[in-house]
């Protein structure tokens, strides 16, 4: 069995009384980021070494849980034994480090080795001295057999530092790592509050890039996602943006079954904005790599807001024609999602831009005039779909908009 081994006891040597486990990190504490790393490296329990229980400890135990792993807390070294087994595989990670998990899943995945830096670059950072030249980055995979020699130490010495010391005298493999994860600050240990604020920023960067203006809709409200998210990430208020797209969806198809299309379009409109933001939210939640899985709901979900649009932009419009009222709306979508599949690439998002569609269409269906204004945008689309060259089919990635938020 893999398990993984934490820590949430040492401060911030800085910052008396702040524990380094529970600094926060794009609205998680540094442990919950960890504990995502145990995870994905297919840790099966969770062992941390804590004195106490708090708020943010229990909320980290259901993290794990949640995920399928069994957590516990424990004191002292001689608890460690009794958990685990010689045939056991334990995965270390220094108390507060937060780490590049791509790189930690690269290194680790499937052999044991301690995993370090050059000493002139990570021991100012906090980083433990090896030997001379290196030290180490804080995350390292050795076998189990290791944890029964803590028995014969003090009980109060370090078990994590202890761990490392007799891994290094067993001969575990050491592995350098480049050090521009540290220069880059992808890799840390106890950096200050500013430091950190400054690398949430660049964190956020990296895993989004916002909708350009040539979809202004999108622009905007990706920006406003991405502010939003250094404050709601992590709380009880990440999925708010969900639950005010399906809180606007429905209020929308209440107004198309009580006949007030016009209270209808508002909260389509504000269910496209949430969306725009919720897709923001979920991409850095899971670190910018979406799965299949979500594409197929993403889709989804696109198209049956498409279809709700197309039944209350129907109910806004007067047409000799009875046919006609459906026809026009359903013909201006249809045209929408072939210019996110086939127009120009640069100008492929500015087609999947339902909420300046909406922005548009919502004053022109107060004014009464609905018709007249698709029929107009369906005009611009055709003439955008072949007076502007085409690019390959290739070239997009159609999930949905947010999809287009590129992780590096």
């Amino acid at each position: 069995m893999r398990i993984a081994l934490l820590s949430a006891s040492a401060e911030h040597p800085d910052f008396p009384g702040e524990r380094l486990a529970f600094r926060r990190f794009v609205g998680k504490t540094v442990l919950a980021h960890q504990i995502e790393l145990a995870v994905a490296l297919d840790c099966e329990q969770i062992i941390c070494f804590a004195s106490g229980v708090s708020q943010d400890m229990i909320a980290c135990q259901k993290l794990a849980e949640r995920a399928g792993a069994r957590f516990s807390l424990i004191e002292s070294n001689r608890q460690l034994a009794g958990l685990v087994t010689a045939a056991d595989q334990l995965i270390i990670l220094a108390d507060g480090l937060l780490c590049d998990n791509t790189v930690a899943l690269d290194h680790l995945g499937k052999q044991t080795a301690i995993l370090a830096f050059p000493a002139e670059d990570a021991v100012p950072l906090g980083h433990e001295r090896i030997d001379q030249n290196t030290a180490w980055a804080g995350v390292m995979h050795v076998h189990g057999s290791l944890a029964e020699k803590l028995n014969q130490l003090p009980e109060d010495s370090d078990p994590i530092s202890s761990l490392l010391r007799i891994a290094l005298q067993t001969g575990a493999k050491t592995i350098l790592m480049d050090d521009t994860l540290l220069k880059e600050g992808h890799w840390s240990l106890n950096e200050a509050p500013e430091v950190r604020t400054s690398r949430e920023k660049a964190w956020f960067a990296r895993l989004v890039t916002p909708a350009p203006y040539h979809a202004p809709g999108l622009a905007i409200a990706e920006r406003v996602g991405l502010r939003l998210a250094r404050d709601l990430m992590g709380g009880a208020l990440e999925r708010l943006p969900w639950l005010i797209a399906v809180a606007s969806g429905i209020g929308a198809a209440g107004a198309v079954a009580l006949e007030r299309p016009l209270v209808g379009l508002g909260c389509a409109l504000a269910m496209t904005t949430a969306t725009a933001i919720g897709n923001v939210f979920e991409r850095l939640s899971s670190g910018g790599k979406p799965s299949s899985a979500k594409w197929r709901i993403g889709t989804v979900i696109r198209l049956a807001g498409d279809v709700l649009i197309a039944g209350l932009l129907s109910a806004t419009i007067t047409a000799p024609i009875g046919w006609l009222k459906l026809f026009i709306p359903l013909v201006l979508l249809a045209l929408l999602w072939m210019g996110e599949r086939r127009g120009a690439s640069p100008w492929r998002i500015s087609y999947a831009d339902r909420i300046i569609l909406l922005s548009v269409l919502y004053p022109a269906a107060i004014m009464g005039f609905t018709l007249e204004a698709a029929c107009a945008l369906i005009a611009i689309v055709i003439a955008a779909l072949y007076l502007v060259p085409n690019g390959t089919r290739d070239e997009l990635d159609v999930e949905e908009p947010s999809k287009r938020l590129t992780a590096d």
